[in-house]
């Protein structure tokens, strides 16, 4: 069944709500952020807006306060290796460093944005906050991140 847009706006605050105030223990953070990032990926499936011109653009947030909660949260995340080239250069791509904290960072200010639309402009300027930073810059942190939680579980 698809997602309306109330169950994406639930989504995008229940992200919100986890980086802002957990859930009370490191392990059920860690459950928590891997069955919402799978929401989030389904949510941006599901949206759909019509867009809107002349809305104000969502206030700065600050970076360094947002990863200092990022890092409180999962204090066992850290950097981890993403090939610079994926599918070229196979067996010979050189290694980046990825930062699980800076993932969840990024897509917690981009979500920040999106939930200000919400409440402040309106639903499509929201949704189409939520769409444009899934394909340009939240959605490969949602994607590296997944990966990196499946990884982390794996290897520890």
């Amino acid at each position: 069944m698809p997602m309306n847009h109330a169950e994406i706006k639930k989504t995008v605050a229940d992200y919100l709500d986890l980086i802002h105030r957990g859930t009370g223990s490191a392990e059920t953070d860690i459950e928590s952020l891997e069955l919402i990032l799978d929401h989030l990926a389904v949510a941006y499936r599901e949206s759909h807006y019509q867009f809107e011109d002349n809305h104000p653009d969502p206030p700065s947030i600050d970076y360094a306060p947002l990863r200092e909660l990022a890092t409180r949260r999962f204090p066992h995340f850290g950097t981890y290796n993403v090939p610079e080239f994926v599918t070229s250069q196979l067996m010979t791509s050189p290694l980046l460093q990825g930062d699980a904290i800076d993932d969840i960072t990024d897509i917690a200010r981009d979500l920040t944005d999106v939930a200000w639309c919400w409440d402040h402009t309106s639903r499509n300027d929201a949704l189409w906050h939520f769409r444009i930073g899934f394909e340009t810059h939240w959605g490969g942190h949602l994607r590296c991140l997944q990966w990196y939680l499946q990884c982390f579980k794996d290897e520890h």
